[in-house]
This record gives C-alpha cells, sequence and structure tokens, in this order.
C-alpha cells in the first residue's frame, strides 16, 4: 500500500482446510508496529459463510456482523469482502 508515495508492508497469513461442516479458513494480517488482525472464515457446505475476528486490540474472538464486512482491515483500503 502508498500513501503519499512510502511504502506499506503488510504480512497475510492464511491456511485453510476443509472439515465435515464445510471450509474454515484462519488469516492473520499485520500491520506496521504491533497491528494484527485474526480471522476465522467459516462457509458451510450450503454457502452460508461466517466471520469472527480479534482485531487490533482486542483480546477475545467475536462474531463480525454482516453489516460490517465492508469495514477496512488493519487501516488498509482492504475490507472482508474483497478477498
Amino acid at each position: 500500500m502508498r500513501c503519499n508515495g512510502k511504502r506499506t508492508n503488510y504480512k497475510f497469513v492464511a491456511k485453510g482446510h476443509w472439515f465435515p461442516d464445510g471450509l474454515r479458513l484462519l488469516c492473520e494480517i499485520s500491520g506496521p508496529g504491533a497491528e494484527k488482525t485474526s480471522l476465522l472464515l467459516h462457509m458451510s457446505g450450503t454457502g452460508q459463510v461466517t466471520i469472527e475476528a480479534v482485531l487490533p486490540g482486542e483480546k477475545t474472538a467475536g462474531a463480525l456482523p454482516f453489516e460490517r464486512w465492508n469495514d477496512p482491515l488493519v487501516g488498509t483500503d482492504f475490507s472482508y469482502e474483497t478477498w
């Protein structure tokens, strides 16, 4: 990501596995400094999707409501729906 001509690097790590109840994808996105977001995306065999997130500054995961899926990730232009 470029802001004012400077390059900012973000670390993205994803691990996925298909379980009997559907696909689970665990993602960690780290920004500059200590900012980190952890996500667990679950897509059932019927196509239902849920997201649980541990956002920067939080200690526990919580369900991310659908209306927040357009929120930016770790201060970037990316959102939960753009990947």
